[in-house]
């Protein structure tokens, strides 16, 4: 026995009914539609500006704020939304490691274990006199600045696997061999 099949409007109804399940789930989150700045690859483009203004004006006491204002908008925005391919989940928990990381980083350095010394025209980082978890001493902050380019790196991976709503449609076409 065969079963009959769908009408195309039949289809297209079913899909833009609203997901009660993910209502209740996330019942304050927006109804708002994203615009040409919720893309993925203005996200890119703006995390490389903020890098480079964060390497300009570097002080003993700004450097971790900075980063940390720097990293956290990245680190929400990974973390509000769930991927729908395999592949999409392994670059948020990607990215949510690397932020996550740096948001860490930035906070240790704001709760004063991490600090910022400046000798000569060179900053460098060091842990406190009275931390006596481990010891660092030395370390040239544009190693650092260097290194923070890692949280810009997964924000253009995530926008190179990026899945349009076109790329869905394309792959639900092919896998049904042409049908809608």
């Amino acid at each position: 026995m065969t079963m009959p099949k769908q009408s195309k409007q039949k289809k297209a109804d079913e899909q833009s009914l609203p997901d009660n399940r993910r209502i209740l789930m996330f019942p304050t989150a927006s109804a708002d539609t994203p615009n040409a700045f919720a893309h993925l690859g203005f996200r890119f483009c703006y995390t490389v500006i903020a890098w480079f203004v964060l390497g300009r004006g570097i002080n003993e006491t700004s450097f971790f704020v900075s980063l940390n204002l720097f990293v956290v908008p990245i680190l929400m925005d990974c973390l509000k939304f769930t991927p729908t391919t395999r592949v999409r989940m392994y670059i948020r928990r990607a990215e949510i490691f690397v932020c996550g990381f740096w948001f860490l980083f930035s906070v240790l350095g704001m709760t004063g274990v991490f600090t910022v010394i400046k000798l000569g025209d060179q900053y460098l980082l060091s842990t406190a006199e009275d931390f006596i978890g481990f010891y660092l001493s030395g370390i040239d902050l544009r190693y650092v600045w260097r290194a923070v380019v890692s949280v810009t790196f997964v924000t253009l991976i995530d926008w190179l696997f990026k899945r349009t709503r076109r790329d869905e449609v394309f792959a639900g076409t092919h896998r049904t061999g042409g049908e809608s």
